[in-house]
């Protein structure tokens, strides 16, 4: 194994992490916050580990919802 490909391992590179996402994972929390301006915006946490998310952003623990 090339060393590229090993650094690639080791650090759990995602080269297309599209087709599993935050937003499609189980442990996704999302809410709907009336913003002071009177707007409405998002806001992302994973139930497993309590952090702010992003929705294209993936990890280990990932179980798609309805798996």
């Amino acid at each position: 194994m090339s060393k590229q490909s090993e650094a690639k391992e080791r650090q759990n590179y995602q080269g297309k992490p599209l087709s599993r996402r935050c937003r499609e994972c189980f442990y996704l929390e999302s809410k709907k916050v009336d913003q002071a301006w009177g707007g409405i915006s998002e806001r992302l946490r994973c139930k497993l580990g309590g952090f702010k998310v992003t929705a294209n952003a993936i990890c280990d623990n990932f179980l798609r919802k309805g798996d």
